[in-house]
């Protein structure tokens, strides 16, 4: 037992004691001070309710066995509390002189003017190894307990910059100084865990510490809100704290019930009519087996499109849910557009779950602001939370009124680094992969995944710099034990099993085929074939030998609509979208038949409005599907949207994806025009070259697609009229991303020398290509789970959400051109205005309310053209957007009466039917 500290003369145990009630934790520029020995009760009481109400059950029970106890809830709520015991320092407290005579009263040395300053987290990570030490726990586990807590600003610190603090002593005080820390410990020992032993582990697995360090943050921000926690200097005495203890419950109770934050209680059985109202389809029925037989912790799910894979993911994650303990789940999918139709989708599953409490779900991406459904939810969540923490309920322990609704989203969760800890969240993929890279508070991320379902969409659509990132979030999820669904139209074999080993962390041989269900858990692995409807699609093709040459196409087209139907036409580039749509348009509209266009460069609202009305002209129902018509798109029509065609054009793309596309026609049952009666996809944007017999493609499909693939593909399908699905669709896209040399491709078994000569070229290119890639992730993501040498090899210096700094210190998620997001408004008389005439301006130099907020984000676009980019990223954000969460990365572009501006050497222009069109300027 440590002897009481005496200061300056002062021997009364008593006084003694209370000395640590002049210790400050917050204070703000007024003279009213809240003891550290309070805030360190708060964020205890807010981990101790979190614990109780929110934490996953699986984290619980990892903590609990990594730690080495039966339960360890009061030992975990203790290290909560410690996370500021560094404040305890004259390096801390001299930032508020005024509140430092009665320690110096006591003896207690504070550091001059020219001390160097220290962060109180580093000397949470430097001390507390001291006090733990003496009580009782190993000296491995009392550094690495330190390290974990005192990185709640973010970042953990090395060993090296730790010991570095040794040369600035007068800032971490003296032996005065390290007793009155080692006083506040044993307070909050008396108060928090008065009979909990040391942990009985040398060291935590790094996916346990993780999990810690999230809990111990979260908690520390939610104890840090003054509005729940206000300050109370009327605590000056020791014996006071015992009553503060149980008041800190109550508010954190009130706390965290106001968040609506709940771990998810899914049915403990359940059939799939019982979750969706209908019978389960081939595909569905074998992963409700598999999930229910095998208790998998990874599923793959493998089919074609529109055999109802969501259903079966999220049916697998309830029931995963269920089994293992996890407090929630959260899909991600490639685009924005994507995550939006699955946020309404998931939404409507929440609903059937019929909850007696709201359930929180978060719409996660950079637009998020804009959906109308989410906003509709985030009110909903306001009114729910008020009335969770009302003293009535919280004193009730009867937080929230069935009638308020049993879906809702919660603002608190769309601050920066806290979206993935709501207990559901539908989102772009990139939200997952930003857990993989090492940026700042990327524990909170892993913190939020590691506890959930983790249910990832179109797994195919993802280059190799996101697949190696999704790999090693994998790895990381495997380690943590968090349940993981991948859901794929087109999947290579290597793919599936890199797949399955980056969980795993070992390779697993699993003979799949296609379509089918592959799986790995800890009683084994295995993999089971379903049954899909079979069609064959007829192949033609369309030789294109420039970009302005569009006749063929227009010809092709107006033949396929003679009899009248739907027709898609997907171009690989937005210029390529635009010159068709232009062409199509001119020769069709005369006869009264409708041409769409939809791509990534029109504004954001308008962008949202083609999608919105894609779905409800082409979507499974017949009402307002026109007789004739066009739409030309780009890739966004490629993934997840449910539109049906009865013919396609499509430009020359990898074989996985030509496929993917195809299963935008012929989606539902209905009848076809007499012509249309067979799926036919009109392969086109392509020549071939007389000399090799392989393709040439327009630049700016080599510059979307690696050039090696689209040749292995063209091989592939060199001499076919017809591909039967799903028989022939996975031994093709094995063919294509296989190993084999290109020339032993089916259909091409005789190749001239100078054909071998190139696709040896292009496959240099590509390995080369791709090793860059993966070493550009490996510059980010996280180290491997099991070889982490130190904490403080997780977390970085990368920078998310800032596209304002070089590339080489961005945490991208995404390689290619970078993109910078800008808002077009009208450049006036008057200033900047959101119409030409200038009736409405825009004062960029005030925070525009909601209303204006979500017009300006309306008027938003993503440009990526490289003569744009980096002269707009170097216009400044308006100062009236920088603390607006959803504008303060967009810059503004100033158009004149007629929509146009120039910027550099090119001239950008605002088209009411083309979207944003970009040119080069003459000169």
């Amino acid at each position: 037992m440590i002897e009481p500290p005496r200061f300056g003369g002062q021997d009364a145990e008593d006084h003694t004691a209370d000395l640590v009630m002049s210790l400050w934790g917050k204070a703000g520029v007024e003279a009213v001070p809240h003891p550290l020995l309070c805030h360190c009760l708060d964020v205890a009481a807010v981990a101790q309710r979190l614990w109780d109400d929110a934490v996953a059950e699986s984290a619980r029970e990892t903590l609990a066995h990594d730690v080495g106890v039966a339960d360890a809830r009061d030992l975990v709520v203790l290290w909560c509390a410690l996370h500021d015991l560094g404040k305890a320092s004259p390096a801390f407290q001299v930032m508020r002189p005024d509140l430092a005579p009665p320690l110096e009263a006591a003896g207690l040395e504070f550091p001059s003017g020219n001390a160097v300053r220290i962060g109180h987290g580093q000397v949470s990570g430097l001390e507390i190894p001291h006090v733990l030490v003496d009580a009782g726990y190993e000296r491995s586990s009392a550094r690495q307990i330190a390290t974990i807590v005192g990185g709640h600003h973010g970042r953990f610190a090395s060993p090296t910059s730790l010991a570095s603090l040794n040369k600035t002593p007068k800032s971490l005080g003296g032996g005065g100084w390290r007793d009155l820390r080692r006083l506040v410990f044993d307070e909050l020992v008396r108060v928090l865990a008065p009979g909990v032993n040391p942990p009985t582990v040398a060291k935590l697995p790094d996916s346990t510490a993780v999990l810690l360090a999230g809990l111990v943050t979260v908690a520390d921000w939610i104890g840090s809100d003054r509005s729940v926690f206000p300050y109370r200097p009327d605590v000056d005495r020791v014996a006071m704290l015992d009553a503060y203890w149980d008041d800190a419950q109550r508010q954190a109770t009130r706390a965290v019930q106001r968040l609506l934050w709940r771990r998810w209680d899914p049915p403990v059985q359940r059939s799939f009519v019982g979750a969706f109202g209908f019978e389960a389809r081939p595909v569905q029925a074998i992963v409700a087996e598999i999930v229910e037989r095998e208790r998998p912790s990874m599923v793959i799910i493998e089919a074609p499109t529109g055999i109802g894979k969501t259903e079966a993911a999220l049916f697998a994650a309830e029931r995963l849910a269920a089994e293992q303990g996890s407090g929630g789940f959260f899909v991600g999918l490639p685009t924005q557009a994507t995550a939006n139709q699955m946020f309404t989708r998931v939404g409507s599953y929440l609903e059937g779950l019929g909850h007696s409490e709201p359930q929180v779900l978060q719409l996660l991406h950079g637009r998020a602001g804009l959906s109308e459904e989410f906003e509709a939810l985030t009110d909903a969540g306001r009114e729910a939370g008020a009335l969770a923490c009302s003293p009535e309920a919280v004193a009730e322990d009867d937080p929230v009124s069935p009638q308020v609704g049993s879906v809702v989203a919660q603002e608190w969760f769309a601050r920066r680094h806290v979206g993935l800890l709501a207990p559901f969240g539908v989102g772009t993929i990139d939200q997952g992969l930003l857990a993989a890279l090492r940026t700042k508070f990327v524990f909170l991320r892993l913190f939020g995944l590691g506890q959930k379902v983790v249910i990832v969409d179109e797994v195919h659509a993802y280059d190799t710099y996101m697949s190696t990132i999704l790999d090693r979030l994998l790895a990381w999820l495997g380690e943590m034990g968090a349940p993981v669904v991948l859901l794929s139209a087109t999947l290579p074999s290597r793919r599936r099993r890199e797949l399955l080993a980056a969980y795993v962390g070992a390779e697993v041989d699993v003979d799949a085929g296609y379509p089918g269900v592959a799986w790995v858990g800890d009683h084994g692995h295995g993999w089971s074939k379903t049954e899909v409807a079979e069609r064959t699609i007829q192949l033609s093709y369309l030789h294109e030998r420039d970009d302005q040459d569009l006749s063929s196409m227009v010809k092709a087209v107006t033949e396929r609509l003679s009899g009248g139907g739907c027709v898609a036409v997907l171009r690989n580039t937005v210029a390529r979208a635009q010159a068709t749509f232009g062409a199509l348009r001119a020769e069709l509209s005369s006869a009264g038949i409708d041409v769409e266009l939809i791509h990534a460069r029109f504004c954001v609202d308008d962008r949202a409005n083609r999608e919105r009305g894609l779905v409800e002209r082409y979507g499974p129902g017949d009402e307002g599907r026109p007789d004739r018509a066009v739409v030309v798109a780009t890739q966004v029509m490629e993934q997840s949207l449910d539109v049906d065609f009865d013919v396609m054009f499509s430009d020359f793309a990898p074989l996985d994806l030509l496929v993917q596309r195809a299963g935008r026609m012929h989606r539902h049952d209905r009848r076809r025009p007499g012509r249309l009666t067979e799926p036919e996809l009109v392969v086109c944007g392509f020549e071939r070259d007389p000399s090799t017999g392989l393709g040439e493609f327009p630049t700016g499909t080599k510059a979307v697609y690696d050039e090696y693939i689209l040749q292995r593909s063209w091989l592939a399908l060199d001499g076919r009229n017809s591909l039967r699905s799903p028989d022939e669709v996975g031994p093709l896209i094995d063919a294509v991303y296989c190993d084999d040399p290109a020339s032993q491709l089916l259909g091409a078994e005789n190749v001239s020398a100078a054909t071998e000569e190139q696709l040896s070229e292009l496959s240099s290119q590509s390995r080369l290509k791709a090793d860059e890639h993966e070493h550009e992730a490996a510059l980010r993501f996280l180290p491997p789970p099991p070889a982490v040498d130190h904490l403080a090899d997780v977390t970085g210096h990368f920078a998310e959400d800032d596209p304002g700094i070089h590339p080489k210190l961005q945490a991208r998620t995404r390689l290619g051109d970078p993109s910078v997001s800008v808002v077009l408004l009208f450049d006036t008389d008057r200033g900047p205005s959101l119409t030409a005439d200038g009736s409405e301006l825009v004062d960029l130099s005030r925070r525009p309310n909601r209303s204006l907020e979500r017009r300006l984000l309306g008027r938003s676009v993503d440009l990526s053209h490289r003569s744009l980019t980096f002269i707009l990223m170097d216009e400044p954000v308006p100062e009236g957007w920088q603390q607006s969460p959803w504008l303060r990365r967009h810059r503004v572009v100033l158009l004149d009466t007629t929509g146009a501006v120039r910027v550099g050497k090119m001239t950008a222009s605002l088209d009411n039917d083309l979207g944003v069109v970009l040119s080069r300027s003459e000169e």
